[in-house]
């Protein structure tokens, strides 16, 4: 850090605090010797402060202030310490040929003209708090300069010459004292720093010495410059990060119309330039500007970059030439959506007469630019706008009214005020029978420079009507879009813009036609009655719950749905002036406030004591609480005393509740939430109340005194006693039964409990709460009800038990009295409520009584009716008198509900038993509804059985009795083995073909979904020997087992025929296929199934099997349709890894084998996909109910035992710091695609493929890596001990790029009996491999993950090596098990080799929860699903 640059080193704030310091003087007692500086700098107190300097170098700095280095004070002592090394040191050059006569000395600076212009741009541009040089003022050639601080920390400044300034605006200060403030304009500032740049080098370089340069954005701007004149000493300029580059975007914009576009580009950081262009985009319309549209698309070919702001930039200048010529050119990249794009869009469909669908487009791009949600509505560009204006028009529905409505409101406002003429069009819109003010437009014409503005005036003064008045001023525009619109009024050249005219649908109202309407409306009759039309708004009167007795009063509009929203204030002073919408009962609450004011000036609005009277029986009080503004209802009480004798004494009791409170000429009781009762009674007797209650009771020798007292209040207070010369009260006691009021309350019901002490009495309480002795009305008598607080509790206490038993809710409490419940909760509420009826009731406050009814299955009549390979379940479901329904209606509203309750309507449900609804759902499970029919495929209605009975019955035919019996037979049955089959079978393996023959029997394919090594092959031979007399049968299996099966069939099944189709011409195969009879197996792979699918299926076949099955796991591929034509007796498909990925496999694997017991994909996937990825159990135990009869799944543990142990390691390697950055840059830049994509595409797929490349090896994905390979050195540090003890080793990696790189380390180590073997190698071959390394002649075999992991017999070696792992452990299971399999007698080791801190640990944790899904659904393990974006970026995490 140097002193003529420390600003930028020392931070801006720091160093803006310290030049303030030094300023205002606060540096003072400054000492040198041999460069160390000491001062004192005055701040909160005097601090010390130590700058130590070797020459201009700052070698140390030192403060006692508590902040200690780098501090203001020090930054103020550097300040000083620069002024004076500066001052004494240095001097500028001069600068000659510019205006020398002008040249002048400003603090020791000698500046031309020119030079104090950029001064001054630098100023008030460079956003620095503090520049000492400006400062004072100076005089050139007569004119003065004054440059003044002002509060907001820049500078205002005044010269009296234009020749290269212009006025741009006032600036006032704090104080409110205004300056001319004067800018370089645009233009000037681009020639003034050319002109630096280019002759004056020798000023510019000590400018930079002064310490205002570094990290200033003027950097940028001097850069650029010195790239684009060639004098920039490095041409690849590491531009600095501009923080405000606003300025500077503003001045760079003419260089797009100057500069060549490769310059322009090479110039200006990619980032700044698109903003430049943007900004010129937005002045090319403004000023029709044609040319410069062209030059902004040649300077984005120039700079083309594939990042989203480039494509934004871009959508901008293809929706601006679309206006401007009317050519539309290509969307380059459609994942970038950008407000240009809408509006384009939207202008197209304008003018295809697609009205919805164009202002749907023009709203969408205001929600892209975030205007939509403000009051900003409107598109920034005048174009665009227009055109928006005249699609609302256009269509001319009531929200396009009210949003016209909206926009000519905002008309004045200053954002909106430069697209004024437009606005001429919004007032016809929004009432176009009204005369037209055409005096803007007219304005606009004569007053505005802008071009478009001009244009857009013109073309709705023609709209008028006003062409001829128009005349030679009529201004053409240069654009395409106008050109074409103009022309339906002046009979123009229609111009390149490929639609007719648009604004000439609009229907235009003439003045004498306006006029004629109006006298034809004057002159019809009147008629008698006029109808009165609906109120919109309405006031009501909201309690705010502080109880000061006031309230506000609001301004309600009717919402759609009919009810009254919550609506918003009234201000006092439109509530005064009555300028609010006003009933009778408003009218009456106004008045008596006017009066009540005289008195009371300070009530800005009436008062609650003012409003109940009025308010009673009516709907417009509220309250406010935390859920919004709740209804109250309001009634009136007579208030009344009532005394009773209570043994020697009198007490005084009253009808008014102890807490109610007390307003003016009233109390009011707001115990009940909803419903307030108010006891009028003017001051004075409220007084004689409360002296009398206070008494609270009296002797009995009062008595006479009493009598004399009731006698003056009567007429006055109402009085009840037992005392002569009083009314006496009839007692009764009161009850403790609770009630429930129920109301909506948004998606949730808001629940209150209290209770009637008095049946039928208006009362309403919390349980235990209030008075002992209340006063109710029966029978038109007023009656003295006594509580029973202790049952009242005890009930209270009976119900939290019971809905924490039912319901999930809080207890009830004197401090819970009301709380809000879902509908679930209600149900179950509901539900139990008859049975509980002594214990409480319940109410509705609002809205329509929810009914629910238990389901009742012993009255439904429901059959099986079996049609074609379905069963149809049919019948009708009384849930009512009348109301019936049929079964394909209950499974819908099952899926709808809500756990075991059914919604019929919106307020009536059934209630479902546990039993009832698992039975329905079995059944939902397995059916679909075709044609308002559920049906059941034959095979699931006759596997499930009895699963499918329950609570209700469905009467079966004898078809399904038959076809379950014949189940049953076949269970008993015992196959032979045949005698021509060559090999013993073990027990499970005899047990494997007897089940395949027994689903064989009654008509169902099997799949075989034994462990890699149980012997699939000769149990599948052993059921084609059963089979051979029948007919001809065929294997389809991968290319890399067609040999074993044909050495196996020959050496287990010699009697049958095999034919090898791969083997054969192409074009004989069709006749071998046709020629093949009973004893013949027809061999080929999956890839020849797919080109010979025609000759295939076009003939029957006894038997099919498909091995390694999952090949056809994915339903889209042509391997899986041509097999799904095939035509077989008994199909059979052998895996050991049934599904691999997802349970979609598993579908495609038994429509093979049994079409339709799944039902279809879509069905399959709403029924059991997405309800087992969401972790509900009950499809998943279906699921293996309807499949376990077809599958047979045994692993090595549980049938072959005589294997030996086998041990699996993990071998974690650690990649080196080169590697590992390789991988780093690797990862960032997947995770930044997957973050665009916001989905799984081939491109984020392709990336984490290179990742886990990287993750093998550097070299994999750098062309140019000459590094080590971290995990090949860890392979043959394991391989080579292994070998020296004489171990046998098998090596699989799924790159086969890799694989060929570990064959060469190999070889590198002088091994040379190895073998290779990929996807490219020939079938004949393989089997010579395979047979030599059996035989002992390789030591090592490397084998691809895909092409070897399936049907190789390599039981000779016993150490496995895997140099990468798959996504799903059961390939890497597959490929372990060519040598863990019945022949291994060693014990076998298996290392896995792992790069730490990468995407492998990854799936391996990946794998911990991603279980094979055979198992899942055989052994009730978790389902795995598909890889989801969220899963993809957990890996990369």
């Amino acid at each position: 850090m140097r002193i003529t640059n420390f600003a930028s080193h020392i931070g801006p704030v720091i160093y803006r605090r310290g030049l303030n310091y030094w300023n205002e003087g606060r540096v003072r007692n400054v000492k040198e010797e041999n460069g160390c500086y000491t001062a004192t700098v005055q701040g909160t107190q005097n601090y010390t402060t130590t700058v130590q300097l070797n020459g201009d170098e700052i070698v140390s700095t030192s403060c006692n202030c508590p902040y200690g280095a780098n501090c203001k004070h020090i930054a103020a002592l550097l300040c000083e310490i620069r002024k004076r090394r500066i001052g004494t040191k240095q001097t500028a050059p001069k600068v000659e040929n510019i205006v020398p006569e002008e040249q002048i000395a400003f603090h020791g600076l000698e500046l031309t003209e020119k030079e104090l212009f950029f001064l001054c741009y630098l100023a008030y541009f460079s956003y620095i708090d503090e520049i000492p040089y400006l400062s004072g003022q100076v005089s050139i050639s007569g004119h003065t300069w004054k440059f003044t601080k002002t509060e907001q920390k820049q500078y205002a400044y005044n010269w009296h010459s234009t020749n290269w300034l212009h006025k741009t605006s006032s600036f006032y200060n704090f104080y409110g004292s205004s300056y001319l403030f004067y800018n370089v304009s645009r233009d000037k500032v681009i020639v003034v720093l050319r002109e630096l740049v280019e002759n004056h080098t020798d000023w510019l370089n000590y400018f930079r010495s002064l310490g205002l340069y570094e990290n200033n954005p003027i950097q940028y701007a001097i850069d650029i410059m010195e790239v684009l004149t060639g004098k920039h000493p490095n041409p690849e300029i590491p531009l600095t990060e501009v923080q405000n580059p606003q300025w500077l975007i503003d001045i760079l914009t003419p260089l797009v119309a100057t500069e060549e576009p490769e310059r322009l580009s090479a110039a200006i950081q990619n980032r700044l330039l698109i903003s430049v262009l943007m900004l010129s985009a937005g002045r090319a319309l403004d000023n029709e500007n044609v040319p410069l549209i062209e030059r902004i698309g040649q300077v984005l070919d120039a700079c083309k970059q594939p990042t989203d702001a480039w494509h934004a930039a871009y959508q901008s200048y293809r929706m601006c030439a679309f206006y401007a010529t009317g050519n539309l050119l290509p969307m380059l990249n459609a994942n970038v959506i950008a407000s240009g794009t809408y509006y384009t869009s939207a202008v197209q469909l304008l003018y295809q007469n697609k009205l919805d669908d164009s202002i749907r487009a023009f709203q969408d791009g205001l929600k892209k630019c975030g205007l939509l949600r403000t009051w900003k509505f409107i598109p920034k560009d005048h174009i665009s706008f227009l055109m928006y204006v005249i699609a609302l028009g256009l269509r001319h529905h009531d929200d396009d009214i009210a949003l016209l409505r909206k926009m000519l409101k905002k008309a004045n406002e200053s954002e909106t005020a430069y697209l004024a003429p437009v606005f001429a069009l919004v007032e016809f819109f929004q009432s176009p029978t009204q005369a037209k003010d055409t005096e803007l437009l007219w304005q606009v014409l004569r007053d505005t420079p802008c071009p478009l503005n001009r244009s857009i005036a013109s073309l709705i003064l023609c709209f008028f009507g006003e062409q001829k008045e128009l005349k030679d001023t009529l201004p053409m525009s240069s654009f395409a879009v106008l050109q074409c619109e103009l022309a339906a009024y002046t009979h123009g050249d229609k111009g390149t813009f490929p639609y007719p005219p648009v604004l000439q649908r609009v229907p235009i109202y003439e003045t004498w036609k306006l006029e004629l309407e109006d006298i034809i409306r004057h002159a019809a009759p009147a008629t008698s009655q006029t109808e009165e039309k609906p109120r919109k708004a309405r006031l009501c009167y909201l309690f705010d719950g502080y109880f000061d007795g006031s309230i506000e009063v609001r301004e309600q509009t009717i919402l759609k749905n009919g009810s009254w929203g919550k609506g918003k204030a009234v201000s006092a002073s439109r509530y005064a002036a009555k300028e609010v919408p006003m009933d009778d009962i408003d009218e009456k609450i106004y008045t008596a406030w006017s009066q009540a004011k005289r008195s009371r000036y300070y009530e800005i609005f009436p008062s609650l004591s003012l409003v109940l009277p009025f308010l009673k029986g009516t709907d417009k009080l509220y309250r406010d609480t935390l859920h919004g503004m709740d209804m109250v209802s309001v009634h009136e009480e007579k208030p009344f005393l009532f005394t009773r004798r209570r043994g020697d004494d009198i007490v005084f009791t009253s009808n008014i509740p102890s807490d109610a409170e007390q307003l003016d000429d009233m109390w009011l009781d707001r115990s009940d939430p909803i419903e307030w009762v108010y006891y009028p009674m003017p001051s004075r007797q409220q007084k004689l109340f409360e002296r009398i209650l206070q008494l609270g009771q009296v002797p009995a020798k009062a008595e006479p005194l009493l009598k004399q007292l009731f006698g003056t209040l009567q007429g006055q207070i109402e009085v009840h006693s037992d005392i002569e010369g009083a009314t006496e009260m009839e007692q009764v006691q009161g009850q403790a039964h609770l009630t429930l009021r129920i109301a909506p309350q948004g998606e949730l019901y808001r629940i209150a409990l209290g209770l009637f002490p008095l049946p039928g009495g208006k009362q309403w309480l919390f349980p235990g709460e209030g008075d002992k002795r209340l006063f109710e009305i029966r029978n038109d008598a007023r009656v003295e009800v006594i509580r029973n607080k202790t049952a009242e509790q005890k009930a209270l206490r009976q119900f939290n038990a019971l809905i924490t038993t039912h319901i999930h809710c809080a207890l009830f409490s004197s401090a819970l009295r009301e709380q809000d419940i879902t509908m679930a909760d209600l149900l179950a509420l509901l539900e139990i409520a008859p049975d509980y009826e002594p214990l409480f009731s319940i109410e509705w406050q609002e809205g329509k009584p929810i009914i629910v009814r238990k389901a009742d299955p012993a009255a439904w009549n429901i059959s099986a009716h079996q049609q074609g390979g379905w069963f149809d379940i049919e019948g009708e479901i009384p849930l009512s008198d009348d109301h019936i329904i049929s079964m394909a209606q209950l499974l819908s509203l099952l899926r709808e509900s809500n756990g075991n309750y059914i919604r019929l309507s919106s307020d009536d449900y059934i209630t479902l038993s546990d039993a009832l609804r698992r039975q329905l759902e079995r059944i939902d499970a397995v059916a679909q509804t075709r044609s308002g029919k559920v049906q059941i495929p034959e095979l699931a209605m006759t596997v499930l059985g009895s699963s499918l009975q329950g609570e209700m019955d469905i009467h079966e035919p004898d078809t399904l009795l038959q076809m379950r019996s014949r189940i049953r037979e076949s269970e008993q049955m015992a196959f032979a083995v045949p005698d021509t089959l060559n090999a013993t079978l073990r027990d499970y393996q005899v047990d494997g073909f007897q089940w395949m023959m027994r689903l064989h029997h009654w008509g169902a394919g099997a799949c075989l979904a034994d462990d890699m090594g149980l012997g699939k092959t000769v149990q599948t031979i052993a059921v084609m020997l059963a089979h051979a007399h029948a007919g001809a049968q065929m294997v389809v299996a991968p290319a890399s087992v067609i040999g074993n099966w044909q050495r196996e069939i020959a050496r287990f099944a010699p009697s049958l025929n095999t034919v090898i189709l791969n083997d054969l011409p192409s074009d004989n195969r069709t006749r071998y296929i046709n020629a093949l009879q009973s004893g013949d197996v027809l061999i080929l792979t999956y890839g020849l199934l797919v080109s010979e699918g025609e000759t295939l299926a076009a003939r029957e076949w006894t038997t099919v099997c498909l091995d390694e099955a999952h090949t056809i796991k994915n339903r889209d591929t042509k391997s899986s349709a041509a097999a799904m034509k095939l035509r077989a007796a008994n199909r059979i498909i052998l895996t050991g890894t049934p599904i691999q990925n997802h349970l979609g496999e598993l579908w495609n694997l038994m429509q093979f084998i049994n079409p339709g017991l799944l039902g279809s994909y879509d069905h399959f996937t709403e029924r059991f996909v997405n309800p087992i990825a969401a972790g509900i159990e009950e499809p998943k135990l279906q699921l293996k109910r309807l499949i376990a009869p077809f599958t047979l799944r045994r692993t090595k543990q549980e049938v072959a035992r005589e294997l030996p142990d086998k041990t699996e390691i993990q071998v974690p390697i650690t990649l080196s710091d080169d590697e590992m950055a390789i991988y780093e840059i690797l990862r960032r830049e997947a995770k930044a695609q997957l973050e665009t994509d916001k989905s799984v595409s081939v491109n984020a797929l392709s990336m984490i493929t290179r990742l886990r490349e990287a993750a093998c090896s550097a070299a994999l994905v750098e062309k140019h890596w000459h590094g080590n390979c971290s995990k090949l050195e860890a392979m043959t540090d394991k391989l080579l001990p292994l070998l020296e003890q004489g171990n046998r080793v098998l090596i699989f990696s799924q790159f086969t790029s890799f694989l060929q790189m570990a064959k060469d380390t190999v070889l590198q180590q002088g091994i040379t009996d190895i073998l290779y073997l990929d996807g490219s190698t020939p079938l004949k071959q393989r089997q010579r491999m395979v047979d030599d390394f059996q035989a002992g002649k390789a030591r090592v075999f490397l084998i691809s993950l895909k092409a070897g992991g399936l049907g190789l017999n390599l039981t000779g070696a016993n150490y496995v090596i895997h140099l990468d792992p798959w996504w799903n452990p059961a390939i890497e299971q597959q490929a372990t098990d060519r040598a863990y399999r019945i022949g291994q007698k060693q014990k076998v080791t298996v290392y896995h080799i792992i790069a730490e801190h990468t995407i492998e640990e990854k799936i391996l944790r990946l794998h911990q929860t991603k279980q094979s899904l055979a198992d899942s659904l055989l052994e009730g393990t978790n389902i795995s699903h598909k890889l989801t974006t969220k899963d993809l970026l957990e890996l990369l995490s």
